[in-house]
């Protein structure tokens, strides 16, 4: 019975209870929060948030292009436009004037869009427009076509399903 008498000897048990009891009450709390059965507090800022927004606009050239009725005329500079393009795009790979394979799709005035490539595989969607006589492609591609493009040209909507505002 030495132990008795030693006024430490309860107090690591005393110590090992509280601790408990506080990790039980935590786990219970913790337990009831995720349930939904405790709310915690809202933080409440008397301050309402403002947003600001700086924009630099940029000056972008806008090209008018009127629309006229398709001649033969038309059709065949365009071809004849787009197979230069296309050959001298592709005579780095080997490509020939003769593979070269050229489609309008529509031509409505000074617009145009088809499909060019080669025999031997490879191509893409191509939009076109008639700037002061002269045929210009202004996007090529295997995607959608850019609207900002679309819009400087002033490209009528029924020659693309879509673009990319990117």
């Amino acid at each position: 019975m030495p132990f008795r008498n030693n006024p430490t000897s309860g107090f690591a048990h005393l110590i090992i209870v509280i601790l408990i009891a506080i990790v039980g009450f935590g786990a219970i709390g913790y337990y009831a929060y995720k349930n939904g059965q405790i709310k915690a507090p809202l933080i409440e800022n008397n301050q309402t948030p403002t947003l600001s927004l700086t924009a630099t606009i940029q000056p972008t050239k806008t090209v008018l292009v009127t629309n006229k009725p398709e001649t033969t005329d038309d059709r065949n500079s365009l071809t004849e436009y787009l197979k230069l393009q296309y050959y001298d795009q592709g005579k780095q790979y080997g490509k020939t004037m003769d593979k070269v394979v050229i489609k309008i799709d529509k031509l409505e005035g000074n617009y145009a869009m088809g499909t060019g490539g080669f025999t031997d595989g490879g191509g893409d969607v191509w939009y076109a427009t008639k700037i002061n006589g002269s045929w210009k492609i202004v996007d090529q591609g295997q995607e959608p076509p850019l609207c900002k493009t679309m819009n400087q040209y002033n490209f009528p909507k029924s020659m693309y399903e879509g673009c990319n505002e990117i």
